[in-house]
Order: structure tokens, then C-alpha cells, then sequence
């Protein structure tokens, strides 16, 4: 059986059970912790949720395929918007996602490509704040242009080597001590440009469309720093000689003209001004792996009721 076949089998046996997986709540959390909830209706409470056992109950309730889709749903199911607006479009995408097993499944495919733990950190990036360059950022770049010109020297004057040596020595210093700041970010930035991707995906889905119909503003504008960030997804993992082998030449030339902070800084300093598109994406694609997850659940149910919500008052006389 080939490796596809395996995956679609498998969600398809696994629709409306539930998950056995781990759980990091202190992960799962962090959007809803870091959201501005002052206009909502109500949130619940931390005592409450101890008082609910919310933990037990999120875990039995959580069918998302997504860490986005994990958090965002751990959000909503703690707070309480003033309105309840869209309702009916979101029975509209829970009904398809039930009834067409196909497109569900294809669907579920797309969101398990933000199913590693890295993915929550994502949030990150428009709820925290980013790291800014150091005062000293400008002998960086006056380091990396010395380099270049070292290198274009080199051939009318061969002495131009030892002054890239020395350069060199100190852009390694330089390199290895910014791959702590890289670090913070490695995970991050790969999966928001996963995220948007797979937001553009989505969005040509004529009934997620009508969720956020102004989604591709966002994502175009993401994309304008698509090819910088593009860069960070070159810190894998290096299995075969060959991709050793490239590994330390690309460190060799990331080194020599201090490419690594130029790029994050500068990729950072842009990610800064987007903080509302990038949480649109977010919200769009967990909006959607929540309305899966309550697909799931109902299937697993059997038998469910939906509420109606009444705009008049309602009052209880005894």
C-alpha cells in the first residue's frame, strides 16, 4: 500500500474518534493567553476551567489536524463573542466536511502539514514582541560589504587575502553568536510560510472563501517577504553526503558576508508592520480545522442538538 493510500485510510478511520495524542497546554494556550479578549461576551476563567476539569474536556473535544487549528480552537471554546454572526455559513462547511469524504480527507491532508510541534509558535509572531538588532548592527553590515570588496580585490592584489582572513575570523563570531537569535525563529517563520501557502489553498475553496472574503489581501502581503523567508527553511536537517557537503559551503558563504543576521533582522523588522494580516491567515486557517473538529465530534456523537438563538428577551417568571 502506497504511503498516500495509508494516510487517507487512516483519516478516514479515525474520523469521529478520539485522538490519542500529547498534550502542551502551556503551548496550546498561548494564543488565547496573549489575545485581547475585551470585547468579548465572556471569557472563562481560569478557576472555572479548574472548577470544569477543562483540560480533560478540551481533549476529548479536540478532532483538529493542526496546531494552529488546535490553539485557535482552545480559544474559542474559552471565550464568548458579543455576536453570533456567520452561524449559518459555518453549519454549511461542517455539513460538507461531514458528507463529502473526499474533500474532507483532502482537506485534512493539507492542515497535517502544520501538525509538528514547531507550528505553535507561529502566534509568535504577531502576539509577542520580535527581537530588534543591536545598536552595534550597522558594523555588520560595514563587515559584510568588506567582505565583498575583499573578494573583488583579491585578484589585483593578492595581499587583500589576509585582511578576508581577519574578516572572516570576526564574521564567524558574529555568525555563531546570532544562531541563538535564529534559533528563536527557525520554527516559526518556515511554518508561517507554510501557513500562508496553505491559506491560499483554502481560500480557492469557493465555501472558505466566504469566511474571510478579503483573505487574499493578507496573504499578498505576507508574500512580499516570502523569498527572504524563504531562506530559514535551508536549516534542515542533513542526511546524505552530498547534502553535508553543500551544508558547509552555504555556512561558509552565510559566514563570510553575515547573511544569517542581515536576513533575520531584516525579515523581522518587515514581519513587525504585518502582525494583523499574519493573524488573519491564522485565524482563517484555524477557523476551518475547528469547524473539522466539530465535524468530527458530531460524527462521533451520533446524536447532538443544535441550539436556537433567540433575539428577544426572555424572561422566567415563578
Amino acid at each position: 500500500m502506497s504511503k498516500k493510500k495509508k494516510i487517507v485510510e487512516r483519516l478516514a478511520k479515525s474520523f469521529g474518534m478520539v485522538r490519542d495524542k500529547d498534550y502542551y497546554f502551556e503551548l496550546i494556550e498561548k494564543y488565547f493567553r496573549n489575545k485581547d479578549n475585551t470585547d468579548s461576551f465572556q471569557v472563562l476563567s481560569d478557576k472555572t476551567c479548574n472548577d470544569l476539569d477543562f483540560e480533560e474536556l478540551f481533549m476529548f473535544l479536540d478532532r483538529t489536524n493542526s496546531k494552529v487549528g488546535q490553539q485557535y480552537l482552545y480559544h474559542k471554546l474559552r471565550n464568548i463573542p458579543t455576536d453570533s454572526a456567520g452561524l449559518e455559513l459555518r453549519e454549511k462547511i461542517i455539513k460538507k466536511l461531514t458528507e463529502e469524504t473526499e474533500f474532507r480527507i483532502n482537506i485534512q491532508r493539507q492542515l497535517e502539514q502544520l501538525n509538528k510541534d514547531d507550528a505553535y509558535y507561529i502566534a509568535s509572531l504577531f502576539q509577542e514582541e520580535l527581537k530588534k538588532p543591536p545598536k552595534w548592527f550597522f558594523v555588520i553590515r560595514i563587515l559584510a560589504f568588506t567582505s565583498l570588496l575583499s573578494i573583488v580585490l583579491l585578484p589585483f592584489n593578492p595581499q587583500m587575502i589576509f585582511v578576508l582572513i581577519g574578516i572572516f575570523i570576526i564574521n564567524l563570531g558574529i555568525h555563531y553568536w546570532n544562531k541563538r537569535n535564529l534559533y528563536e525563529y527557525v520554527g516559526s517563520i518556515p511554518n508561517l510560510l507554510r501557513l500562508n501557502g496553505l491559506a491560499l489553498k483554502l481560500y480557492k475553496e469557493s465555501i472558505f472563501y466566504e469566511l474571510n472574503p478579503k483573505l487574499k489581501e493578507s496573504i499578498n502581503i505576507i508574500n512580499q517577504v516570502r523569498n527572504r523567508m524563504s531562506f530559514f527553511q535551508l536549516e534542515t536537517k542533513f542526511q546524505s553526503n552530498f547534502e553535508v557537503a553543500f551544508w558547509l559551503l552555504l555556512e561558509l558563504f552565510k559566514t563570510l558576508f553575515l547573511l544569517e543576521p542581515l536576513l533575520l533582522f531584516g525579515v523581522l523588522k518587515r514581519l513587525d508592520t504585518k502582525r494583523e494580516q499574519i493573524e488573519d491567515v491564522f485565524c482563517f486557517v484555524g477557523e476551518i480545522d475547528s469547524l473539522l473538529s466539530i465535524a468530527s465530534l458530531r460524527y462521533g456523537l451520533g446524536k447532538f442538538c443544535l441550539p436556537t438563538i433567540s433575539e428577544t428577551n426572555i424572561s422566567v417568571t415563578g
